[in-house]
C-alpha cells in the first residue's frame, strides 16, 4: 500500500473528499459497525454506531446524582452530636432534678446546692362554728413584695383584685367558693377540724413579688377588728396583728435561693432555667446534688448503624465510580472524608475502625456492634462526635459546589448533544473504525493511530503523495 492510498483513506474517514462513497458515515454501515436500525442502545451520527453512548453516560451520571442526593438525605441526620446520641441528665439526689434545655446553652455538669426552695404564701384563719356566717362586704387582694425588715408592702404591677361576698356566700364554704370563682390568684380551702374549720389561702405562684395582703371592707363598718364580720379574715402584713393582721401567715412568698458550682442564684420559680447551661433545674427539697450528663447508648448504636446503611446504599448505587474523572472525583472525595476522620487526641483519639465500623470489600461497610459499644461505654462523648463530624463531612461531600455543578453542566451537555451530530462518543469512534479499516492493510506505520494525529497525518500525505 502506497502514501497514496493511505492519504486516500483517511481523507475519506475525515471527509476530506466530500462526494466519496467511503466517507465516515458509509464507512460505518460498510465494516458492520451498525445496523441500520440499531438496538437502540446507544445513538448515531451520520449512520455511525457510537461504542460508549451518550445514553449509557446520562445514566451513570443520573445514578451518581441520585445516589448523591439520597446520601445527602440520609446523612442530614446526623450532623450533630445531639442527633446522633441525645443527651440525658442524672442527679445523685431525687430532690433535685435537670432536664435538658436546649435554649439554656451547651451542655455540661455541675454541683447544685440548694438552700432555699421558692414558695407560694400560705394564710390560714382562726377557728369558726361550720354552721356560723362569718361576714359580708368585700375582699380587696393586692400581689406584690413585703420587706420585713422595712415592715413594708410594695404593690406590683397587677391591679388589685375584688371579691364580692354577700349574705348567700357569707359562711366559710361560701367565701372558699366565691375566691376560688374569681380567680384571682389565690386557692382557698376549709380545713376542717374536730369541732370547728378554718379558712386556708394560698397564692398560686411562687416567688418573693408573689406576697399578697387582703384588705377588708366591712358590712359592719370596721374593717380591721378580729372580732367579728369579715373584717376577721383580713391580713395586712404590715399592720398590728388582731388589728389588721387577723390571719395566720402559715408560710411566706419566697424565692429559692441556691448555687451552681459556688455561684449564687435566686429564682421565683422551682423550675430554675439558665442557671446551668443546657439545662433546667427542678427542685422539690434543699440539699446538694451532682449532675452529671449521659448520652444514649442506643440511640448511638441506631445512628452509627444508619451512617453505614447510607454509606453501602450510596456505592451500590452510585455504580463505577471510577468511570471518569468527575466519578473518581466523588470517590476520592468520600474516601478522604471516611478515611481521615477522628476526633479526639492523645490516649482519646478516635477513627471509625476503633468505633468498629469498618470496609467490608468491594466498597460497601459493616458495623462490629460489639466494639462499638465497648467504645461508646468507655468514651461517649468522643464516639459522639466522631460520627456526627463524619456525617457533617459526607454531607459536604455531597454539597460540594465544584463536583455538583460539573455533573450538572456534563449531564446538559450530554443530553444536548444527545440531540445534535456533535456527539462527544465521534471522535472515539473514527480512531476504532479507521484501527479495524487500517489495521488489516500493510503500513509502515508502527503506532497506533489517535484521534490526535490522525487528521494531521491525512492532511500531510494528501500533500506527500503528489
Amino acid at each position: 500500500m502506497n502514501l497514496t492510498s493511505i492519504a486516500s483513506n483517511l481523507s475519506r474517514a475525515y471527509g476530506l473528499v466530500s462526494n466519496d462513497p467511503l466517507r465516515l458515515q458509509s464507512l460505518g454501515r460498510a465494516t458492520g459497525l451498525n445496523s441500520a436500525g440499531g438496538n437502540g442502545a446507544g445513538s448515531g451520527v451520520g449512520g455511525l454506531r457510537l461504542p460508549g453512548s451518550t445514553q449509557v453516560k446520562l445514566s451513570d451520571y443520573g445514578r451518581l446524582q441520585s445516589a448523591l442526593t439520597n446520601l445527602k438525605t440520609a446523612v442530614g441526620g446526623l450532623d450533630s452530636d445531639d442527633e446522633v446520641a441525645g443527651v440525658s441528665l442524672r442527679s445523685d439526689n431525687r430532690q433535685i432534678s435537670a432536664n435538658v434545655d436546649k435554649k439554656a446553652g451547651p451542655l455540661r455538669a455541675a454541683t447544685v446546692e440548694v438552700t432555699q426552695t421558692a414558695e407560694s404564701q400560705r394564710l390560714q384563719s382562726q377557728a369558726f362554728d361550720p354552721s356560723s356566717l362569718v361576714g359580708t362586704g368585700t375582699l380587696n387582694i393586692d400581689f406584690g413584695r413585703f420587706n420585713s425588715s422595712t415592715n413594708t408592702f410594695t404593690q406590683g404591677d397587677q391591679a388589685t383584685a375584688q371579691v364580692s361576698i354577700g349574705v348567700l356566700d357569707s359562711s366559710l364554704n361560701g367565701i372558699a367558693n366565691a375566691i376560688n370563682r374569681a380567680g384571682v390568684g389565690i386557692s382557698a380551702r376549709v380545713v376542717q377540724e374536730d369541732s370547728s374549720a378554718r379558712l386556708e389561702l394560698t397564692g398560686q405562684n411562687t416567688g418573693t413579688d408573689q406576697a399578697f395582703r387582703i384588705r377588708v371592707r366591712d358590712n359592719d363598718a370596721n374593717g380591721t377588728d378580729s372580732t367579728q364580720g369579715l373584717s376577721r379574715l383580713a391580713f395586712d402584713p404590715v399592720e398590728q396583728a388582731g388589728a389588721g393582721r387577723n390571719l395566720t401567715q402559715l408560710r411566706a412568698a419566697q424565692d429559692a435561693e441556691l448555687k451552681v458550682d459556688g455561684r449564687a442564684v435566686s429564682s421565683p420559680s422551682n423550675q430554675v432555667s439558665r442557671a446551668l447551661s443546657g439545662a433546667t433545674l427542678n427542685i422539690e427539697g434543699t440539699g446538694t446534688a451532682r449532675i452529671s450528663l449521659s448520652r444514649d447508648a442506643s440511640e448511638a448504636s441506631r445512628s452509627a448503624g444508619k451512617l453505614v446503611a447510607a454509606l453501602n446504599g450510596f456505592y451500590s448505587q452510585a455504580g463505577n465510580l471510577q468511570a471518569d474523572g468527575l466519578t473518581r472525583r466523588v470517590a476520592n472525595d468520600l474516601d478522604s472524608a471516611l478515611g481521615g476522620a477522628e476526633s479526639g487526641s492523645g490516649l482519646k483519639r478516635l477513627t471509625l475502625s476503633q468505633l468498629g465500623v469498618e470496609r467490608a470489600g468491594e466498597g460497601r461497610f459493616k458495623l462490629d456492634e460489639e466494639k462499638f459499644n465497648r467504645a461508646f461505654e468507655a468514651n461517649a462523648d468522643g464516639v459522639t462526635s466522631l460520627l456526627s463530624q463524619v456525617a457533617s463531612e459526607v454531607k459536604g461531600v455531597t454539597e460540594n459546589s465544584t463536583v455538583t455543578s460539573q455533573l450538572r453542566r456534563s449531564t446538559e451537555g450530554l443530553r444536548a448533544a444527545n440531540a445534535t451530530d456533535s456527539n462527544p462518543f465521534v471522535a472515539q469512534a473514527r480512531q476504532t473504525q479507521l484501527q479495524n479499516l487500517l489495521g488489516n492493510q500493510a503500513t509502515l506505520l508502527n503506532y497506533s493511530p489517535t484521534t490526535r494525529n490522525l487528521y494531521g497525518l491525512a492532511q500531510y500525505l494528501s500533500v506527500a503523495s503528489f
